[in-house]
């Protein structure tokens, strides 16, 4: 698929069916992740951690409904990719690096035909303590910043045209 093709395709995602995702599928997906641009090239500032069991996708649901939330923050995705920072790197950039590796992950997802969503809040809110992240092998500082749960989905992925949503500005007279 051409990247303008991906762009018209992409969209959130919040609606999945039971099929699973192939492995060879969600590391491509985390590849293009993994070579995101990074500040500074401090690759080795982020962690990508791969949730791919459906209890350990439920167990995050579970404990966002505790918190008083409701329905389920990954929208039953069957994967869930969620990018680790480093506490040591300034907040600012942690979140636009962040920002890079998800939509990096989001147009994969995309080229390889599935639904995909960013989510932050719940992964945030949630935090470095979270029960869902107690059977992962996390580096000492590290903390999430987001992710994406992605799947299958019955959703049309057509290309759509949008309007355009950010405003573009020029220099005057020009």
């Amino acid at each position: 698929m051409e990247l303008y093709e991906v762009l018209a395709r992409r969209r959130s995602v919040r609606r999945y069916t039971a099929e699973p995702v192939a492995a060879n599928v969600t590391e491509r997906i985390t590849e293009a992740g993994r070579s995101a641009p990074i500040s500074m090239s401090r690759h080795n500032s982020y962690r990508i951690l791969v949730i791919d069991r459906p209890e350990e996708t439920a167990a995050l649901a579970e404990e966002w409904r505790e918190q008083g939330h409701e329905g389920d923050p990954v929208y039953g995705a069957k994967i869930l990719l969620v990018v680790l920072g480093a506490e040591q790197v300034q907040e600012s950039l942690r979140g636009a690096d962040a920002g890079c590796i998800i939509d990096q992950m989001h147009l994969a997802a995309t080229a390889e035909g599935l639904g995909s969503v960013y989510i932050c809040g719940a992964i945030r809110a949630l935090g470095a303590q979270a029960r869902y992240l107690r059977n992962f092998d996390i580096p000492a500082g590290f903390i999430p910043l987001g992710a994406l749960a992605l799947g299958h989905t019955p959703e049309d992925l057509a290309p759509v045209v949008r309007e355009k949503t950010v405003p573009l500005l020029r220099r005057n007279g020009g």
